[in-house]
């Protein structure tokens, strides 16, 4: 490829990339989603949406995906949102069993929430934990 200089306006919206081809001349390489549907076909989970996609473009696989029971007992931020329901509550408690000994202002910006959110959190999550009760559950 050869650096081309920058299109504004309707030309950057036509533009393809250029390559030379073997007799070192610049030609034009199709590219874009048009025509990789064109090439392709078109995937037919799209179909009658706005999205156009090509075939094999994303992947479709059961076994990438897991089930919420596993997902559970791998991830913890999951889990806590089961518990919990997803608020930042549950973010806030997943910041805390990941690193307890953090400032509440630290663990407000992990979980992205408020400082309030995060001390009334931290609040009952020490509160459990010096009763020995979060212990317990983490072996489970």
């Amino acid at each position: 490829m050869f650096p081309v200089p920058a299109l504004t306006g309707d030309e950057a919206r036509q533009y393809t990339s250029v390559e030379l081809d073997p007799f070192g001349e610049f030609r034009q390489v199709p590219t874009g989603n048009a025509f990789q549907i064109q090439r392709r076909g078109e995937d037919a989970r799209f179909t009658g949406s706005k999205l156009r996609v090509p075939k094999a473009t994303l992947r479709d696989r059961h076994e990438d995906v897991l089930s919420p029971e596993v997902l559970v007992r791998r991830h913890a931020g999951y889990r806590n949102r089961v518990l919990m329901g997803p608020s930042f509550r549950a973010d806030v408690w997943t910041a805390l069993e990941n690193a307890p000994e953090r400032s509440i202002a630290d663990i407000a910006r992990k979980a992205s929430c408020s400082f309030a959110t995060a001390w009334q959190a931290a609040q009952d999550y020490r509160l459990l934990r010096a009763a020995g009760s979060i212990a317990a559950q983490r072996e489970c």
